[in-house]
């Protein structure tokens, strides 16, 4: 038995819906989230297209950094062999931005929905100028930017008390017990 039939059989007996038994297809269902950045956006888009379809099963794979063409065949050849090996046309969720690339993914045996080519054409007539077509996202205040990633960076590097240098830059420093403490009071 394969590991997919035995989730999915799994599944079929434990997901219920108002005490009734949902109505489950008999395949889980491939979708694959791909971007030539970290794939963050296309990973909440994918996922929160699927979950307009309770009843169904998915297994997802998001695959950040599909940034070369040797990537982007990989790619596309792992899902011609899911196809091939499941027989069911898997569901891809591309925020590709480099043409080259998404041409590539285009050739791929699956659904592919393309953010970039759905709405980018009608945002371009509607504001009247040509998009970037780069990838990323547009930071609209830097400074607010850059201070989020140094305090991010800052917490991983003192996390725990692992560097207790630099400790005077800290707005509050937090024990252990004084964590516990806090978490527990979420609790209750």
């Amino acid at each position: 038995m394969s590991i997919d039939k035995l989730i999915n059989d799994i599944l079929k007996k434990h997901l219920t819906d108002n005490g009734e038994s949902i109505a489950m297809e008999e395949k889980i269902r491939k979708a694959y989230f791909i971007s030539n950045g970290t794939a963050i956006t296309v990973e909440t888009l994918g996922h929160s297209l699927l979950a307009q379809f309770p009843s169904l099963l998915f297994k997802t794979r998001t695959i950040p950094f599909v940034d070369t063409e040797e990537k982007a065949r990989a790619v596309s050849e792992e899902i011609d062999r899911d196809f091939s090996q499941e027989n069911t046309l898997p569901i891809v969720v591309s925020t590709m931005a480099n043409p080259e690339l998404k041409a590539i993914i285009g050739q791929s045996k699956a659904l592919i929905l393309d953010p970039f080519s759905d709405f980018l054409p009608r945002l371009e007539k509607t504001l009247g100028t040509s998009s970037s077509h780069q990838s990323g996202h547009r930071i609209s205040n830097p400074s607010l930017y850059e201070s989020r990633i140094e305090a991010i960076d800052y917490s991983l590097i003192h996390d725990d008390g692992g560097k207790t240098r630099n400790y005077n830059e800290s707005d509050i420093i937090f024990s252990r017990q004084e964590l516990d403490g806090l978490f527990e009071s979420f609790r209750n």
